[in-house]
């Protein structure tokens, strides 16, 4: 009896280490097809992968992925701008850039304002066009189509005036093409950020550690030369 008291104490006195969590594989929506989301989508996985977790992308309705990863039905979202934790509160910001980009005005008029274009054609559920919206009011005829093939094909068939869009939509061979009659022009220079749904948020420090060292040791750099878009 006094031995295994002896034991059990000893035990205690030196501690038992504690078991190492298991976490299922994290649930992220597969994004437009873009060298962007394709950065995003290998650097997100090596960050996971170094971790000891898991991730997968499924096909969802682009319209709704922000609600169901704000709802936990989705882990997170792989890159989306800061503004996006305001408007969805259960989604955690990890801290450091994945990359940025422009929020660009495509217009058939090299000097008009916004305000002075007729009619405009956005693609919806894009906070970071909801936001310069809401805070520059357009008084024009807004359109709003689903998909950016939509947006770019009102372009290309001059069926629009204006049309407000994140530079990395438009491909090279596009913009070459759009160029000829259309003026492009940056209105915002915009960083993007990794979020996760709040029940990761004992993750949050790992993720943001992990990605600060890819972003240190020149992975991160070398991703985005590799996928075509070098700062």
């Amino acid at each position: 009896m006094k031995t295994a008291l002896f034991a059990w104490l000893l035990l205690l006195s030196i501690g038992v280490p504690a078991a190492t969590p298991t976490t299922s594989p994290m649930l992220f929506n597969q994004s437009a097809d873009t060298p962007q989301s394709r950065y995003a989508i290998e650097l997100m996985t090596q960050v996971y992968q170094n971790l000891g977790i898991g991730s997968k992308l499924i096909d969802f309705n682009y319209q709704s992925v922000l609600v169901a990863a704000n709802e936990g039905i989705l882990d997170g979202q792989l890159a989306r701008v800061a503004s996006v934790a305001t408007q969805y509160p259960n989604l955690i910001q990890i801290p450091v850039p994945l990359f940025s980009f422009h929020l660009t005005l495509v217009s058939s008029c090299k000097t008009c304002t916004l305000a002075q274009l007729p009619n405009l054609v956005v693609v919806s559920g894009y906070p970071v066009i909801e936001s310069y919206l809401a805070e520059h009011p357009y008084p024009g005829q807004l359109v709003e189509v689903q998909n950016i093939s939509t947006q770019l094909n009102l372009l290309h068939q001059e069926k629009i005036s204006a049309a407000l869009m994140l530079d990395f939509h438009v491909s090279a061979t596009q913009y070459d093409r759009l160029q000829a009659k259309w003026s492009f022009r940056y209105l915002k220079h915009i960083d993007t950020y990794h979020f996760v749904h709040n029940k990761h948020q004992a993750l949050v420090p790992a993720i943001t550690a992990e990605l600060q060292r890819l972003k240190d040791d020149g992975t991160m750099a070398q991703l985005r030369a590799k996928h075509g878009f070098p700062d």
